[in-house]
C-alpha cells in the first residue's frame, strides 16, 4: 500500500511540476492583459525575415471604421429621435411613428410590394416570405418583422383591448431600430 501512495505521490508531483509553469505564465498574462494591450497598440511595425507590416495604417483604418460606426449610430438615433420624444407621453404613438419609419424604408427598398401613393401600404407577410424564400433574410428576421407587424396592428385596431405600456413601446422601438439598421444595410 505504501508503494501505491509513493507511486501516486511521485506521479502527482511530476504532473504538477509539468503544468505549473504554463499555469503561472497564463495567470501573469491574464493579470497584465490590459497593460499588454496598451503596449501592443504602440507597436507601429512588425518585421519577420522578408515579411514587414506597417501597423499604423491598420490602426488608422480601425479608427476610421469605429468613427464611421459611431456616426451611423448617431444617424439612426436621429431618425428615431421623434419616436423617443413621444414615447413617455404616448407609447402608442411612438409605436405608430417607428413602424411608419420602418415601413417607409421597406417601401423604398421593395417598391414592388407597395400599394398606394399618398398612404403607403406594404404587404409585409408577402415581402417577408419572398425575402426568406430567396435567402435574403433568415427565418428569425422574418419572424421578428412579422411579430412587430402584429403588435403594430393590435395597437392600431384593438385600441381599447390592447394596452401599451412605456416599457412595451421601448422594446418595440429598440427592435424596430435594430431591424431598420439591418434592412438599411441589406442589398
Amino acid at each position: 500500500m505504501n508503494e501505491y501512495i509513493k507511486f501516486f505521490t511521485e506521479e502527482f508531483v511530476k504532473l504538477v511540476s509539468e503544468i505549473i509553469w504554463p499555469l503561472i505564465i497564463l495567470l501573469i498574462v491574464l493579470s497584465i492583459r490590459k497593460e499588454m494591450f496598451k503596449v501592443l497598440q504602440r507597436i507601429t511595425k512588425v518585421k519577420f525575415q522578408d515579411f514587414e507590416a506597417d501597423l499604423i495604417i491598420v490602426n488608422e483604418n480601425l479608427k476610421e471604421i469605429n468613427k464611421t460606426k459611431q456616426e451611423i449610430s448617431k444617424d439612426y438615433l436621429q431618425i428615431f429621435l421623434d419616436c423617443h420624444e413621444v414615447l413617455q407621453e404616448n407609447p402608442r404613438k411612438a409605436i405608430f411613428r417607428s413602424w411608419y419609419i420602418f415601413e417607409k424604408l421597406l417601401a423604398e427598398k421593395y417598391p414592388e410590394y407597395t400599394t398606394g401613393t399618398t398612404i403607403i401600404h406594404i404587404r409585409i407577410p408577402s415581402l417577408m416570405n419572398n425575402l426568406q424564400e430567396n435567402k435574403i433574410i433568415s427565418k428569425n428576421i422574418s419572424d421578428s418583422v412579422l411579430e412587430l407587424f402584429r403588435i403594430r396592428n393590435r395597437t392600431s385596431h384593438l385600441h381599447n383591448e390592447y394596452e401599451v405600456t412605456n416599457e412595451d413601446a421601448k422594446l418595440f422601438l429598440k427592435s424596430i431600430e435594430d431591424l431598420y439598421r439591418y434592412f438599411d444595410i441589406l442589398k
